[in-house]
């Protein structure tokens, strides 16, 4: 049996090269109108339908060069594949890859929306590394009006017609 000494010596002057760091950051952010956060949706009476937009930041936190070989989003469960929409699948050291996503939710329904977004990276060492966020934000439903009956039309006045004279006619007996 062999056993493998180190000393810290030695790795401090270099004879043992330092090992290769695979480390990726995701972080998932959501907006909707003109940059409000998703948490600050209401419900509406008006206008149910609104697009948040989610934008996706992959960073190279590492010391390699790195490979995006996956990215997934997963909004309700419903799962949307996020690798076609890179701008780039290498990230160099202390790059970052930017995705935007749309996605038109009904607001007037209510209920919980849940976004989880997971990236797996791999450098030219074989080591592979994973990262994950996600979002939540809840909004109330609309309630719904109450009905409340009509009252009925009111009734037309009674307009008097004047009776026609009644005409006199001999009666034979």
């Amino acid at each position: 049996e062999r056993v493998l000494n180190v000393d810290l010596y030695s790795y401090e002057y270099g004879s043992i090269p330092p090992l290769e760091d695979c480390k990726v950051a995701v972080n998932i952010d959501c907006t909707y109108g003109n940059g409000q956060r998703c948490d600050q949706l209401g419900p509406r009476d008006t206008n149910c339908f609104e697009t948040i937009k989610y934008g996706i930041d992959i960073n190279n936190i590492g010391n390699i060069r790195l490979g995006i070989e996956y990215a997934q989003l997963t909004f309700n469960n419903q799962d949307f594949n996020l690798l076609n929409d890179l701008p780039t699948k290498t990230l160099g050291v202390g790059k970052s890859s930017l995705i935007n996503a749309e996605i038109k939710i009904d607001v007037c329904n209510g209920g919980n929306f849940n976004a989880f977004v997971r990236v797996d990276a791999k450098g030219p060492n074989g080591f592979t590394c994973s990262a994950s966020d996600n979002d939540y934000f809840y909004v109330p439903k609309v309630p719904k009006p109450k009905l409340t009956p009509k009252p009925p039309p009111p009734m037309p006045h009674p307009t008097l017609r004047p009776t026609p004279r009644p005409t006199l006619r001999p009666v034979t007996l």
